[in-house]
């Protein structure tokens, strides 16, 4: 029946257009139960996920089981403890108090928690809903055994085209375009939807104003635009890029304008752009102002590219996602998934490959094996958020690995591949991909995230060569190799054997020349052939250090490294530091002799 009121007709709109979220509705379910010990439900996830979509959907299966919602909002809460027992003295039997925004009480939040505690019968349920989970001592006290925690992620392909198809949209080659280009935000969706309905163009700019309008609220206004335009570039911004990104302006009054606008979301000292609004932002920007867009891109590339220089793992997945060229981003960017994670591997899941891909008992399957047990802390497995394992690999740089015990023909053939070409040991990796599958949707993931996990376990972007051996012919890569630099090698069965030399700037510099390249910018790249080049390198190490304590420190650093080639592991015993001391001392060398030469 249709309601006899506008809130009422508006209120069954909202409740025909809900979709999805059947895991998280199953917890809703136990929560609302009779014979359940759960009284608080904690809702999390960035802005515009649907948390508060899911909050009115609580209300209404509340109503129905019979409780009495109380709706509030944290940012219209009271600021003083004595208002907020007022507003929060609810009366009767079996309410379903939930409050959107709680991140808005600030360090009332706790004080909330007793008030909540203090006030509501024990028949009652809370729902809370904010973009972060609250502090640590929000679960002392046993709470935690009464509390759920949903995290709302993206839709599925499922669900969007559900969400699309409940507000009109259902030609396939649109929903196929809304699909890809809104990663499954459901704000995206929802703002695609209603532009698409009214007959407008997902234009740029009209989709970056919806946006900002949604999200900011009445607090748009007062977005500085410049700001949101290096966030929406970068992965994420600190001091030290948006200094990179826009000189001259006082960084420190610029990160702290950024860090409280409404789109932004702190994470540490950082600030992330909501990921929609960054897409729509960088489409706009790229459209309307290329010059700018140009200069930005530049500038925050060569910045990151300088900090992954100097060993920030986390600096060379950031550049990355500033590749634009489809094929050779999939293969190198390192953002966040929702779908996969990376795992150390088990002896399990070593049998579980080998059982897949039928080589058990192959001789295919033996440099797998010695690999992984001469690289333990290097193999890992790329794992679906279903549980399903689709990668698993070693990706150790040879530094890190005692060549003579090596006895597998195989590796060793690879070995000398790298030795035959003057491979620097700890900037040359050698890895050992299986693969279960080849479908091109969960592949393109799998190997992105596994490229990341990879790289972050080896704490080492300094990486010039790469070898791979593909035990199953079947499923070799092809198109993501070639498009990542790769070439064959003429060995090895049906050619399994791949080798990629990313130049004299490794890594870094052929991201960072990748990107430039793209801007239409000549590309510089720094000369490290010094530094395989042992009469020039003495040269420079003699010029680069001086007598002093540390100065000595870093020159047996480097001379053990490059010139004696020793394993990292026999140079940290030596000096008698840390792994991690190590790499920062080679990178601090590095740097001193490149500067000299």
């Amino acid at each position: 029946m249709i309601g006899d009121t506008l809130r009422e007709q508006m209120q069954q709109a909202d409740e025909r257009r809900f979709v999805g979220r059947a895991a998280e509705l199953a917890t809703i379910d136990r929560l609302l139960a009779s014979d359940t010990d759960i009284r608080f439900l904690l809702i999390h996830g960035p802005g515009g996920i649907g948390k508060s979509t899911l909050v009115r959907e609580v209300a209404r299966r509340g109503t129905a089981a019979g409780y009495r919602p109380v709706s509030f909002d944290g940012r219209a809460l009271p600021a003083t403890l004595d208002g907020l027992r007022k507003a929060l003295a609810v009366d009767g039997d079996r309410p379903l108090v939930l409050i959107d925004e709680i991140a808005a009480l600030g360090a009332n939040l706790l004080s909330l928690r007793e008030i909540l505690l203090d006030q509501l019968p024990g028949s009652a349920r809370v729902v809370l809903a904010g973009r972060e989970l609250p502090p640590a001592d929000w679960w002392s006290q046993g709470l935690d055994a009464a509390t759920r925690v949903l995290r709302l992620d993206p839709f599925t392909a499922g669900e969007a085209t559900e969400l699309l198809t409940r507000r009109g949209i259902t030609d396939p080659t649109i929903v196929n375009r809304l699909l890809d280009w809104s990663h499954g935000s459901p704000l995206a969706l929802t703002v695609a939807a209603e532009i698409t309905a009214m007959g407008g163009e997902l234009a740029a700019g009209t989709v970056e104003e919806h946006l900002l309008t949604w999200l900011a609220g009445g607090q748009a206004d007062a977005v500085d635009r410049e700001l949101v335009e290096v966030a929406a570039l970068s992965w994420s911004v600190d001091n030290r890029l948006l200094a990179a990104a826009m000189p001259g302006r006082p960084t420190r009054a610029a990160m702290s304008q950024l860090l409280q606008m409404p789109v932004v979301r702190r994470v540490g000292n950082r600030a992330e752009l909501h990921p929609v609004l960054a897409a729509a932002t960088r489409a706009r920007l790229k459209s309307d102002n290329p010059t700018r867009y140009r200069t930005l891109v530049k500038r925050i590339a060569e910045h990151l590219a300088m900090r992954a220089k100097l060993g920030d793992v986390g600096a060379l997945l950031d550049l990355s996602e500033l590749i634009e060229d489809p094929a050779i981003r999939a293969a190198m960017s390192g953002g966040a998934s929702v779908t996969h994670l990376t795992d150390i591997a088990t002896r399990s899941d070593l049998d579980h490959f080998a059982s897949l891909t039928g080589l058990a008992d192959s001789p295919a399957w033996a440099p797998v094996e010695q690999l992984a047990a001469l690289a333990p802390r290097h193999t890992f497995v790329v794992r679906e958020a279903s549980g399903r394992s689709s990668i698993l690999g070693a990706f150790s740089p040879l530094s890190d690995l005692d060549e003579d015990v090596v006895t597998d023909p195989l590796l060793q053939q690879l070995l000398d591949v790298a030795h035959k070409r003057d491979a620097v040991p700890h900037q040359t990796f050698l890895c050992t991909p299986v693969l279960i599958d080849l479908d091109p949707e969960v592949l393109s993931e799998s190997l992105r995230v596994g490229n990341a996990g990879a790289m972050l376990r080896a704490g080492n972007c300094d990486m010039r060569w790469s070898i791979a051996y593909y035990p199953n012919a079947d499923q070799i890569p092809r198109d993501y190799l070639q498009a990542s630099g790769y070439e064959p090698l003429r060995f090895g069965p049906d050619g399994t054997c791949w080798i990629a030399d990313f130049g004299p700037g490794g890594i870094v510099g052929f991201v960072l020349a990748t990107i430039l390249a793209e801007q239409g910018f000549t590309p510089l790249i720094a000369d490290e052939s010094v530094l395989a080049d042992a009469d020039r390198l003495r040269i420079a190490i003699d010029t680069a250090f001086r007598r002093s304590e540390k100065d000595l420190q870093l020159r047996a650093v480097l001379e053990l490294t490059h010139l004696d080639e020793l394993p990292a592991a026999e140079i940290i015993e030596r000096l008698h530091v840390s792994r991690a001391t190590y790499y920062r001392l080679l990178r601090t060398a590095r740097e001193r002799v490149l500067g000299a030469d």
